[in-house]
């Protein structure tokens, strides 16, 4: 239905996901600060930061940590704007589950095309590379792709449609890709961008893939749980028939943290 209509998009509404993630990238953006300013900025960098050459030694987590990194208060600020401007309405459109394995698996596909760039180019694969950009460029290639049709002001001023910005950004980035060096990922954009058209494309085969994990992780703590009720029921048991006394101390801690943990999990499952 969103076709049928034209619309200049002013700002939307902030969702929660949306709104989690602006605070998260705020805070670790403040506490960069703190560590720049006592001249451990290398500490963040060489270990969250994403580094092919790290990287292919095994410091995989870099292919998720380095997106809620910032180079400066601009980058912070453009990347949250482009975040809230278009995630929203993709996250309402998603759901809020949805949207945010939409978000990670575009910043994660644009960390993989970083490193496989970077095996060809060494500015690259030497470079640390920060920022939620892979991710950003992933939302406007779904924005571009469910709301075609729709209106909006590129750079505040040229009315577009949403399908002809996002392709025009997207060739931009692409030609920078391999015919600039500067020190904006051009890669990570492009990266993003094409991790959330595959996600797009395939959403079926992701939602189910994802969705198999989840079950598989359910299943597995309901075992776990199940084996944890068992010993519980063993030392209430034990507590009918001979008092609360009856316990070690080690069993009063014991079913003290099994009673919190079935009460968590029973809320989760609910």
């Amino acid at each position: 239905m969103y076709n049928r209509y034209y619309r200049y998009s002013f700002g939307p509404q902030i969702t929660p996901v949306i709104k989690n993630l602006i605070i998260a990238n705020v805070i670790i953006f403040f506490l960069q600060s703190i560590l720049d300013i006592a001249g451990f900025s290398n500490v963040y960098l060489n270990y969250f930061a994403l580094s092919p050459v790290l990287v292919f030694k095994g410091y995989l987590w870099q292919m998720f940590t380095y997106m809620f990194l910032h180079g400066n208060l601009g980058h912070l600020i453009w990347n949250m704007f482009g975040l809230w401007m278009f995630g929203t309405e993709i996250e309402g459109y998603f759901g809020s589950k949805r949207f945010l394995n939409y978000y990670l698996f575009c910043g994660f596909f644009a960390s993989v095309t970083t490193c496989l760039l970077g095996l060809f180019k060494k500015e690259i694969f030497f470079i640390p590379t920060i920022g939620a950009s892979g991710s950003i460029y992933g939302i406007l290639m779904a924005y571009g792709l469910l709301f075609p049709n729709r209106i909006i002001l590129a750079f505040f001023v040229l009315p577009m449609k949403a399908i002809h910005f996002v392709l025009v950004f997207g060739l931009i980035q692409l030609l920078y890709t391999f015919n600039s060096y500067s020190n904006i990922a051009y890669v990570a954009h492009v990266g993003g961008m094409l991790g959330g058209y595959l996600f797009l494309r395939y959403r079926s085969i992701f939602s189910n893939f994802i969705d198999r994990l989840e079950r598989e992780k359910k299943m597995k703590n309901l075992n776990e749980d199940l084996i944890l009720q068992e010993k519980v029921n063993r030392l209430l048991e034990k507590i009918n028939q001979y008092g609360i006394h009856s316990l070690s101390e080690n069993e009063r801690k014991f079913l003290h943290r099994a009673s919190e943990r079935l009460k968590r999990r029973k809320e989760w499952y609910n």
